[in-house]
């Protein structure tokens, strides 16, 4: 081997971690996913961070920042720019890092670009219909720098991999309802139940993994019995 390929060996040389040795088992790894779907299950539920699309549930931006929030993660822009046919300018796309917040190494990033013939720029002109471009393909950029690293927790939490904001090309999404809101969440397994229709039935249950479904039931409403009344007390 000659002197410039010993170079170019010690310079793409694979590093091993020091402690190697520390790294989570699949079994950790599963705890620490079902420990931060629990965590961010409430507060994404209670602050209605997602959005219906052909009945799935899909989390916004807001939700994938919770879930970032549990391990210390936050997002960077690094650019935006547009993206030309000559000079015309069709779309803009944007460039967001996952990013460690307290030592600032870099753990991921995505790229997304949204259209100025996008609903979010429809009734827009000038360089309103621009920035709404630009805030869209920022925001696209960051759900999916968060979806890439954390959507296991997603998946765990109940709701799609995939984010709201990618979803979101020709119309926006409906609302949660009051009924898609109230999903039941399973504590003792930390998942959310899914909803499950056949033969005009429909109901709640979850797979827990081992070829067994753990079905929800419903709490029965607490009633509150009348006391007994004398009929000597009755004002006739």
């Amino acid at each position: 081997m000659n002197k410039d390929m010993d170079v170019i060996a010690s310079e793409t040389a694979l590093v091993v971690p020091e402690r190697a040795e520390s790294a989570l088992s699949p079994q950790d790894i599963v705890e620490v996913t079902k420990e931060r779907a629990v965590a961010v299950i409430n507060i994404i539920e209670q602050a209605k961070a997602y959005a219906i699309i052909q009945g799935k549930r899909y989390l916004r931006v807001e939700a994938w920042q919770v879930i970032g929030e549990f391990d210390n993660s936050k997002t960077q822009t690094e650019w935006v720019r547009p993206v030309k046919d000559g000079d015309t300018i069709l779309a803009w796309e944007a460039r967001v890092n996952l990013v460690d917040k307290h030592t600032g190494v870099i753990r991921g990033g995505a790229e997304m670009s949204c259209g100025l013939d996008e609903y979010v720029c429809r009734g827009r002109t000038g360089y309103s219909q621009h920035v709404a471009a630009q805030s869209m393909a920022q925001t696209r950029a960051e759900s999916k720098a968060f979806r890439m690293n954390y959507s296991a927790v997603a998946l765990m939490a109940g709701f799609e991999a995939t984010t709201a904001e990618e979803m979101m090309t020709d119309s926006a999404p409906s609302a949660p309802s009051q009924e898609t809101a109230s999903t039941p969440f399973c504590s003792e397994h930390g998942v959310s139940y899914r909803l499950f229709e056949k033969n005009g039935r429909s109901w709640y249950s979850h797979s827990d993994g081992a070829n067994n479904w753990c079905k929800y039931n419903k709490p029965r409403k607490a009633t509150t019995k009348q006391p007994d009344v004398d009929v000597e007390d009755i004002p006739w």
